[in-house]
């Protein structure tokens, strides 16, 4: 049996939804990488201006935007 509704909801990802060392969006428009289960460093701001913030505190259950999808190499 399945059930079908109306419409459906979409579950907004949490910091702890985010693997250590994954890219995600913050809801303000940043680029972060988490680097520790409650820390993250912003790669870019919200108009995609590359840039170098020092790890920030984050709660668990803070909402994000999104999550990128895991980035196993970076070339340059």
């Amino acid at each position: 049996m399945k059930f079908i509704f109306e419409t459906e909801q979409k579950v907004q990802p949490k910091f702890s939804d985010v693997a250590i060392n994954q890219f995600f969006v913050k809801c303000d428009g940043d680029l972060c990488q988490k680097v520790e289960h409650n820390c993250y460093n912003v790669i870019a701001d919200c108009d995609g201006v590359p840039c170098a913030l020092s790890s920030a505190l984050y709660h668990a259950d803070s909402l994000i935007s999104r999550i990128l999808p895991k980035v196993i190499k970076i070339e340059f």
